[in-house]
C-alpha cells in the first residue's frame, strides 16, 4: 500500500510505524538485529523499487523546514536557508540518517513504502546543491505522467554499509534502477558540473547506452518574470506620463498652463 503522510505526522510516529511494518513483512527472525532486518529488506525488495513519489518529495520539503525551525538541522555558514536550503550532505547527516535509524535503518524510500514502487524516473545529482534548490528543480521538471522516482539519497540505506551493494557498477542499485526507469532527470547545481562526480558520469554513460530519455531539471522562472513585468509596467507608465506632459506643453491658449499643471499632479 502507498503511504501518503500528512503535514501533522510526526517524524517519530512515522518512523515507528514504518519500522513495525518493515519487521512484520520480513520473514527473518524477530530476534535478528535491526541491521540484519534492514539488510534483509533491501535484499528482498529489488533495488529498482526503492522509489518515492512526487508527494513524498513535497512531504520531505515540509519535514526539512520543520527540522530547520526546531534546530534539528543546522545550516553551514555559506548556506542560504530561504533560497537554497541546507546541502544534501547536511540533510543526510542531520535528518535522513536519524529518521531512518529510528525506522530500523532502512532507506527513506522503503521507510515510506516497505514493499517498494515501480521505477519511472531516475534522478541524477551530485549532492552539492541545497535541498530546496534540488526539490524545486525536481518537482518543477517532473515529467508529466510519471509517478515514481529513484533518488540515491532517499533510495540507498544511509545507515548501512552502502559499499556492500556496490560490488560491481553494472549490478549496483544505481544501474539496476536506471535500466528499469523510463526517463533520467539530471539536476545541475550552482557550484560545479554534476559530472565531476564519478557516479553521475557513469549514470550518463549508462543512460546513453540504454537509450533513455535524458532531461535537465530547472526551477520555475516565474518570480523573475513577475519582477521583470513590474519594471516593464512601471516604465510604460512613466513613459506615457512624460509623453502626455510633452504633448500638453505645446497646447496654446489661456488654459494651456492649467491643463499642463493638472496633468502633472
Amino acid at each position: 500500500s502507498i503511504f501518503f503522510p500528512c503535514k501533522e505526522t510526526s517524524i517519530l510516529a512515522m518512523s515507528r510505524s514504518s519500522s513495525d511494518a518493515s519487521i512484520r513483512s520480513s520473514p527473518a527472525s524477530i530476534h535478528g538485529t535491526r541491521t540484519d532486518l534492514a539488510y534483509h529488506q533491501h535484499r528482498s525488495v529489488p533495488a529498482d523499487r526503492w522509489c518515492v513519489t512526487y508527494w513524498d518529495l513535497a512531504f520531505l520539503r515540509q519535514e526539512v523546514r520543520e527540522a530547520l525551525e526546531s534546530g534539528q538541522i543546522q545550516l553551514e555558514d555559506d548556506q542560504d536557508e530561504e533560497v537554497y536550503g541546507p546541502s544534501i550532505y547536511s540533510v543526510n547527516e542531520q535528518y535522513i540518517k536519524p529518521v531512518t535509524l529510528q525506522a530500523g535503518k532502512v532507506s527513506w524510500a522503503l521507510m515510506q513504502h516497505p514493499d517498494g514502487l515501480d521505477c519511472d524516473l531516475f534522478i541524477s545529482h551530485a549532492w552539492q546543491e541545497g535541498v530546496f534548490e534540488f526539490l524545486s528543480k525536481v518537482t518543477y521538471s517532473w515529467p508529466w505522467g510519471l509517478r515514481t522516482a529513484w533518488c540515491c539519497m532517499l533510495a540507498n540505506p544511509q545507515n548501512l554499509n552502502i559499499s556492500s551493494f556496490l560490488k560491481s557498477p553494472t549490478s549496483s542499485p544505481f544501474a539496476v534502477a536506471l535500466r528499469a526507469s523510463k526517463v533520467m532527470l539530471v539536476v545541475p547545481n550552482r557550484h560545479q558540473s554534476v559530472y565531476t562526480r564519478l557516479w553521475c558520469a557513469y549514470e550518463a554513460y549508462l543512460a546513453q547506452e540504454e537509450g533513455k530519455t535524458i532531461l535537465i531539471a530547472h526551477s520555475s522562472h516565474f518570480p523573475q518574470i513577475l519582477a521583470a513585468l513590474r519594471w516593464i509596467v512601471l516604465a510604460a507608465f512613466v513613459g506615457a506620463a512624460l509623453g502626455l506632459a510633452s504633448t500638453l506643453r505645446g497646447v496654446g491658449g489661456p488654459y494651456g498652463g492649467a491643463v499642463l499643471a493638472l496633468s502633472l499632479m
